[in-house]
């Protein structure tokens, strides 16, 4: 039988988890491994400078802050956004898969999942691969909002069973590109 999972103690402290993340003993080894990211990847430090695309949406979800880029059609991902939902279920349900230094986000779109990861507690770092150079100027910017800087490195590329060069076909809607 399912066990059910209760998502409202992260939703209820994550505002509180995020400044003691942002503040706490790990900081200083972010802020280095941010540093040394900027030297690694020029697009990083491209998107950071960036400005994000007109028609952004901004929400305020559990004390994170998100910026959506614009779509004719709202995926159902911009959508829970909207309405304040962020993936702590999922993250719940994940937890017993593996709790551990570091994670793996593979497809970060605007960093959701990477986000709530260290907020909730279950990575000290997330390596975050967005091939979409959209998804990924706003999951840099996603990032620096809220302060996770070196906590969440991202890296513009795509993740594969084999080498090579692929064709990304755009959506028109976040979270549904394919590879």
């Amino acid at each position: 039988m399912p066990v059910a999972l209760d998502d409202a103690p992260l939703r209820h402290t994550a505002r509180s988890r995020l400044a003691a993340v942002v503040r706490g003993s790990r900081a200083a080894a972010a802020r280095e491994a941010d540093r040394r990211w900027l030297e690694h990847s020029a697009d990083y430090a491209k998107a950071l400078a960036a400005s994000l695309t007109t028609g952004a949406m901004r929400t305020d979800c559990d004390g994170l802050s998100f910026d959506v880029p614009p779509s004719e059609k709202p995926s159902r991902l911009t959508a829970r956004l909207m309405n304040g939902i962020l993936p702590w279920h999922d993250v719940l349900q994940q937890r017993g898969l593996g709790v551990g230094t570091v994670t793996l986000d593979i497809g970060a779109n605007i960093g959701t999942t990477s986000l709530t990861r260290i907020v909730a507690g279950d990575a000290q770092r997330v390596y975050a691969a967005e091939p979409d150079p959209t998804n990924y100027l706003y999951l840099v910017h996603n990032i620096a909002t809220n302060g996770l800087r070196g906590f969440v490195l991202p890296d513009a590329i795509a993740i594969s069973s084999r080498d090579g060069e692929g064709h990304l076909k755009i959506a028109r809607r976040i979270g549904n590109h394919q590879l």
